[in-house]
């Protein structure tokens, strides 16, 4: 819990308080929701309600869903740069949603 006030970059402050929020309802441990925070953020997913849906989409969908060949739209809408952060996630939540 230390190392998220630490850290130097503010995106991850935004999301501390997720985090310690996930660790005290013993739903994850901090160590792996950091984990979840850096996959997100490998795509400048950092606001804390877009972070937060995209752990709830790697719960949903295989906490490798960026990358899982079942969900070759999930890498495409990633990656495109044309999109801002919380459009991407707008679009895989709308894709996962349709295809539950």
């Amino acid at each position: 819990e230390r190392g998220l006030a630490l850290h130097p970059d503010p995106a991850w402050e935004a999301c501390a308080e997720f985090t310690r929020m996930l660790a005290h309802n013993d739903l994850a441990e901090p160590e792996a929701a950091l984990a979840c925070i850096a996959r997100a953020s490998k795509y400048n997913v950092i606001g804390q309600r877009d972070v937060a849906r995209f752990i709830d989409l790697m719960f949903q969908l295989s906490p490798t869903f960026d990358e899982d060949r079942k969900f070759p739209w999930a890498g495409a809408i990633l990656v495109n740069e044309s999109l801002d952060p919380t459009t991407k996630v707008d679009r895989l939540c709308e894709r996962a949603n349709a295809a539950a």
